[in-house]
């Protein structure tokens, strides 16, 4: 079989994605892949310009009355060899439903990748968008499966459809926490000042559709049923980090809620995992579900239809989680003490949550979804 040059195209080029694209380059019938992303106005993630095995090329990322625009991109990707294109599946960017056609036209193979469902719910324009996507390319390929099914209701053919799943490099963490002894634990606990303290840990950029809010209703109303033993660490930084800061002061929740700014040492990481009791994010729970996971740290996150996002998917209730009824506060609080309250459970969770990213959301099952769709293709030109 003939080697494969695959160009993908990022937003952004974030550490886990960078993990993912360097797994994809080990693959034999890979001979090699290019990332064009906006490697320079990447605000709070973490990303570097040098990628070492994987060739990078910056393409900025303009957003602009809504729209997301990507200067060069045309350009570079005329330029380049590959066989098989990548292009991120934003509605907001209109300009890739003509790169595709265009791609396709000189003889590439296109495909779309991303969560082809709206966070918030659907809108004409997103689904509108969704549908074209599945009409002009050769295959799409979803974060996972509510974005498939929206995609056949859209009228796209099934065998078009592949659902990747959601995926850090697990491998590290695992590794990390393996290392890290009880000892270890209580001197992390003694530097931080910690004390006996049941930490509530949530380690995500501060953005509005995480609904960070809710932590300070958390913590009100684990206060008002006469708790003391708690302590929520919000770590991260992010368009409310310094709105969320003033309203910890301004609660009075200072004695509860520490807001730190974003830590990326993963082994500084891993101790906050390590000595936490559960992890929590109100809303859309992202990427920072699978890390937990690899640290055994059951989370706590609602069950929202529209708010969550594709990553949900990994979360089980009673297995790896809890789940509280969306808006309701007591809910909330109600999830986070049953496990505060419950080692038992607790433990049960976190060998459901270790089970979870290293059976059903692998790196390694991701990559092989991708090399899937490559074979498919590769075997169709």
């Amino acid at each position: 079989m003939t080697k494969l040059r695959v160009d993908i195209v990022q937003p952004f080029l974030p550490h886990y994605s960078e993990a993912f694209f360097k797994e994809l380059q080990r693959s034999s019938v890979i001979e090699e892949i290019q990332v064009f992303a906006d490697v320079q106005n990447t605000g709070d993630l973490h990303s570097q310009a040098s990628r070492g095995s994987i060739s990078v090329l910056h393409i900025p990322l303009v957003r602009r009355l809504g729209f997301v625009f990507r200067p060069g991109r045309l350009r570079a990707l005329l330029r380049s060899r590959a066989q098989i294109c990548v292009l991120s599946a934003d509605p907001r960017d209109l300009g890739a439903i003509w790169l595709c056609v265009l791609l396709r036209l000189i003889g590439k193979r296109v495909v779309f990748w991303g969560m082809f469902h709206r966070i918030g719910g659907p809108t004409f324009v997103s689904q509108a968008m969704y549908r074209i996507m599945a009409k002009v390319s050769d295959a799409c390929i979803s974060y996972a499966r509510i974005g498939g099914l929206n995609l056949i209701s859209l009228g796209a053919h099934p065998e078009k459809i592949f659902v990747a799943g959601t995926a850090i490099d697990e491998r590290q963490p695992l590794g990390i926490a393996a290392n890290l002894s009880a000892a270890d634990m209580r001197q992390f606990r003694a530097e931080k000042g910690l004390g006996d303290r049941k930490i509530i840990l949530q380690i995500v950029r501060l953005s509005r559709i995480k609904q960070p809010g809710k932590l300070l209703e958390l913590a009100e109303e684990l206060l008002r049923r006469g708790r003391e033993d708690f302590l929520i660490v919000a770590i991260g930084g992010g368009e409310m980090f310094d709105e969320i800061k003033h309203e910890v002061s301004r609660r009075s929740l200072n004695d509860v809620f520490y807001v730190l700014p974003p830590e990326y040492d993963e082994p500084t990481v891993a101790r906050w995992f390590l000595v936490s009791e559960v992890f929590t994010i109100p809303t859309c729970i992202g990427l920072s579900a699978h890390h937990a996971f690899s640290y055994g740290v059951p989370i706590v996150s609602d069950d929202s239809l529209t708010q969550q996002a594709s990553e949900y998917e990994a979360l089980s209730d009673g297995h790896n989680a809890l789940l509280y009824e969306a808006g309701n506060v007591r809910s909330y609080a109600d999830a986070i003490e049953t496990i505060l309250d419950n080692p038992e459970l607790r433990a049960r969770l976190s060998k459901g949550a270790k089970a979870t990213v290293v059976g059903s959301f692998s790196m390694a099952r991701k990559v092989q979804a991708f090399m899937k769709v490559f074979d498919q293709l590769a075997r169709k030109a």
